[in-house]
């Protein structure tokens, strides 16, 4: 493959120091920057000359052709792509980030599981390991229940695996009265999933029924609580932290 070092370095954004991609701004002096940063620039951050909102045809036609590196680059991904493979690549690319199995336990002997892979790997790891707790759902129904105060249920529809993670905190504890916070998200386990569907879920023993996206995939069960605050996840107080829930999944 050859190098194009040497190209990128001259589409490299003088402000931000990122390589630009269409649209490609110029000054009078045909210095570049990218779209970005021209909206927040009066005058060229080179020359000082007054930006006029001129675009370089030139570079944006020659950037078609060149390879652009990830932009995980930094944490581990070495591939090299054309603009129109770019976005699609990044979409689903998370470098060599490794992720821990979403705290499982096995059903063979019920000890919490060790693993450890990449994101496009979670999938197949919990399809072939964790395939007990994955709960099939042909029209996107489901009906579960959760048991503990940190728990994880896996629901397969429409040939994907999404997750669903309840995080229950004790709020207040009295002689006469105990009541519990619970945080319910529901997330994709590929990124294929996420804002690709919907899903409405009810808690046994509440009025209310939460409609929301399937969100985006958390490494830990407190991040759930931070989801709560963007009401990006349901958020609701009971008197158990043992409770059922149902609802559907459907394809937006």
């Amino acid at each position: 493959m050859a190098d194009n070092t040497g190209i990128l370095s001259i589409l490299e954004c003088p402000v931000c120091l990122e390589y630009i991609v269409p649209p490609i701004y110029q000054c009078d002096n045909q210095h570049i920057l990218c779209s970005s940063c021209y909206k927040n620039q009066i005058h060229c951050p080179v020359c000082r000359v007054k930006l006029k909102g001129a675009r370089n045809l030139c570079m944006e036609k020659v950037s078609e052709y060149i390879l652009y590196p990830c932009k995980n680059e930094g944490i581990g991904c070495t591939i090299q792509l054309r603009l129109y493979e770019k976005r699609a690549h990044e979409w689903t690319c998370h470098g060599g980030r490794q992720y821990k199995c979403l705290g499982t336990i096995t059903g063979e002997d019920d000890s919490y599981c060790d693993w450890t892979g990449l994101r496009e790997d979670i999938d197949n790891h919990i399809r072939e390991t964790h395939r007990l707790l994955i709960n099939n759902s042909v029209d996107g129904t489901f009906n579960l229940s959760a048991s503990a105060m940190v728990d994880y249920k896996y629901i397969l529809f429409d040939d994907r695996l999404f997750c669903v993670i309840i995080h229950t905190d004790p709020l207040r504890t009295s002689c006469l009265q105990k009541v519990f916070t619970s945080f319910f998200h529901m997330f994709s386990i590929t990124c294929e999933g996420e804002n690709s569907y919907a899903y409405n879920v009810k808690i046994e023993g509440q009025d209310d029924t939460f409609e929301g996206f399937v969100g985006k995939m958390i490494t830990s069960h407190t991040d759930v609580k931070d989801l709560a605050t963007k009401n990006e996840c349901f958020h609701f107080m009971g008197n158990k932290h043992t409770f059922s829930f149902e609802g559907n999944i459907v394809k937006v």
